[in-house]
């Protein structure tokens, strides 16, 4: 680090030029390094089990297998049953949706051009749901994208060794060696414990908003329920944003509803905030409310919605490395 800023300071010029074209290849290469990054959080994810595995003398492959085949049992057995309703209701949803904002919107004591308003949000969802020829190529370019990650993600697991000893191998320091080593540990338990710990909570709450709305008799209850889950995964800030869609659609049915519709969310969240989060987040790094805040919204301006999910994992992995490295520093100037 020493010798680092030494070179920076000696060569002002030259670092400066290194430092913009290393940002500028990094925005070239922001896809391959969110994919990179992406198989690293499903590594973390899937290394606790596959260690347990191959402690219990389970073949390699099989044990780094496992978590895979777990997961495609999953995908076969809860997920693929409710596509066709999913399709069915989410394409209602994304047609009707721009109709319910305005007709929502007639209730508040706004003066709002409201042909503007949801000519607006047809040209964008209308576009969305008409365009075959788009939708396909994103949803190709979206498997390629998902089997890219499984793909990389196994031979990280499978080679996590080898890759762990090449990057120790950047450096000749033994201590600077035990650091990174153990900056890596931690940040994998982190990181892992935070996507498990997330995908249980958006399975909780999608789960739990489906059957309250189904029940209250909220239409288009199971789109708005995937959109109050995926939303889960951003932190604060994102249960709000989930209740949204679901509140403007009931609002515009009745005033009950309305009300239902809410006592589900408060529901759903003081659940999850009493019952859940306490067991399946104890191990994830606290991050202030601000910094979440702030970095979703960086998140979502360079990248949408994948910069939005993706910055709290990289917000807690450079938690991680900071509190190493102050950690180191703490021990060799103890006070």
């Amino acid at each position: 680090m020493k010798k680092a800023v030494d070179f920076i300071q000696r060569y002002e010029m030259l670092s400066t030029v290194i430092i913009i074209v290393g940002v500028w290849i990094a925005y070239i290469l922001r896809f391959v390094i969110v994919l990179v990054f992406v198989s690293y959080i499903v590594t973390a994810t899937f290394m606790p089990l596959v260690t347990i595995l191959r402690k219990k003398k389970i073949p390699k492959v099989l044990a780094v297998l496992t978590p895979y085949f777990i997961t495609i049992i999953v995908l076969i057995g809860f997920v693929i049953p409710i596509i066709p309703v999913l399709l069915e209701q989410g394409n209602l949803f994304i047609q009707n949706f721009p109709d319910y904002i305005g007709r929502a919107l007639t209730l508040l004591p706004l003066s709002v051009n409201f042909g503007a308003l949801t000519e607006f949000f047809t040209a964008r969802l209308g576009s969305f749901s008409e365009n075959i020829f788009s939708f396909t190529m994103g949803f190709i370019e979206a498997l390629l994208f998902f089997l890219s990650i499984l793909i990389i993600s196994f031979y990280m697991i499978y080679d996590y060794e080898v890759i762990k000893t090449w990057i120790l191998r950047l450096t000749s320091d033994l201590n600077r060696k035990d650091t990174i080593e153990h900056t890596l540990r931690i940040a994998e338990l982190k990181l892992g414990a935070w996507f498990r710990g997330q995908l249980i909570l958006s399975l909780f709450v999608g789960a739990l908003n489906w059957l309250g709305y189904t029940v209250i008799g909220l239409p288009y209850a199971l789109p708005l329920a995937l959109i109050a889950g995926v939303l889960e995964l951003i932190p604060t800030i994102g249960p709000i944003l989930g209740a949204i869609p679901a509140l403007i659609i009931a609002i515009t049915v009745s005033p009950t509803l309305f009300l239902l519709t809410l006592f589900v969310y408060m529901g759903v969240q003081i659940l999850e905030s009493n019952v859940l989060v306490p067991k399946v987040m104890q191990r994830v790094i606290g991050v202030h409310p601000i910094i979440i805040i702030l970095s979703v919204i960086i998140g979502g301006k360079l990248m949408g919605i994948t910069g939005a999910l993706l910055s709290i994992p990289l917000v807690s992995l450079i938690g991680v490395i900071v509190e190493m490295r102050e950690q180191k520093v703490n021990d060799a100037h103890p006070s």
